[in-house]
């Protein structure tokens, strides 16, 4: 299975890359929403994505927005250093999501993974 990890810190895109790619999963990564949707524009087969909520340029949420808008039912794992408490996220983008906070423990973030996608 195939993960789009989305975060504009590049030691954070290469840790859950590591980590994920451990877990058995295959991985491409974005350092910007507006890169993440070129992303997908370009590899159809994307099972899932780790997305950070707080990015400059196109926001976590708005990238999500985007991203439901031509992939409706992608599971996607939504990140931030903040609670999920913070964000308004409406039902509808709530669709097959989950929220991991960060720091996160790497085997908590394979069980999230496992958890939307198997």
């Amino acid at each position: 299975m195939k993960v789009l990890v989305i975060d504009d810190e590049a030691m954070i895109r290469s840790l859950a890359e590591k980590i994920l790619k451990r877990g058995g999963y295959e991985v491409i990564t974005a350092e910007s929403g507006e890169a993440a949707l070129q992303v997908l524009a370009d590899n159809g087969e994307i099972d899932g994505v780790l997305l950070d909520l707080n990015m400059p340029g196109l926001s976590g949420l708005e990238t999500l927005r985007k991203i439901r808008e031509t992939h409706q039912d992608i599971p996607c794992v939504l990140s931030s250093g903040h609670p999920a408490e913070t964000y308004d996220i409406d039902q509808e983008l709530a669709v097959r999501t989950t929220y991991l906070e960060k720091p996160y423990r790497a085997q908590v973030l394979i069980e999230k993974v496992d958890e939307l996608l198997k």
